[in-house]
């Protein structure tokens, strides 16, 4: 595996700028919300770092893991990451896996879930999640109520992010992951902890 200096410079290489920067900004929020629940700040960071790595590069990614790729899509849980809003999660799972030989899987769900959620989230998905929504560079409505309750507690901030998100979507006329309203729905009816 590559190291974690080592993945930023080749992501500086590889990113657009303004994606880079996103980057890092998400790499710093996930060290802050990790550190508040004494989760492993090291797997956060890295997760953070590689959670956009194939974003922008997706056709080329894709061909060159067409069979892996190919396999994953065709499964019922990965179906909607077709959708080109989404694709960069599946991409990004491949590249961290493939060729920046990332093997855990802390890791690597992380990067697949950071844009819809899913059931049965971890704590360090959920960090990922939360810090790419939260990171210091983003201005919409309610960020920063979300940023103030990502400290506070993990699911009640992405309940709030996916409320915000919806209806976004819906004032867009665009497609809802099934996950998110899945991972909504289990949120709200009252999962406890973090």
């Amino acid at each position: 595996m590559f190291s974690f200096e080592e993945i930023k410079e080749n992501l500086k290489r590889d990113l657009k700028k303004s994606r880079y920067e996103h980057t890092l900004r998400v790499v710093n929020k996930a060290e802050e919300i990790a550190g508040k629940y004494k989760l492993d700040i090291n797997k956060c960071k890295l997760a953070a770092l590689l959670h956009d790595c194939g974003k922008g590069k997706e056709e080329h990614y894709k061909n060159k893991y067409i069979s892996e790729y190919n396999k994953l899509i065709k499964k019922d849980e990965y179906v909607e990451f077709k959708n080109p809003f989404l694709e960069h999660c599946i991409i990004g799972y491949l590249v961290a896996k493939n060729h920046y030989k990332v093997e855990d899987n802390d890791v690597l769900n992380a990067i697949l879930w950071h844009t819809t959620g899913r059931l049965g989230m971890t704590e360090i998905e959920k960090v990922i999640y939360l810090a790419d929504k939260t990171e210091n560079g983003r201005d919409y409505p309610s960020v920063d109520k979300i940023r103030e309750k990502s400290l506070i507690n993990l699911n009640d901030a992405i309940i709030l992010s996916i409320n915000n998100n919806i209806k976004y979507l819906i004032e867009n006329n665009q497609i809802i992951s099934i996950n998110t309203i899945k991972l909504r729905n289990e949120l709200i009816g009252g999962i406890s902890g973090r």
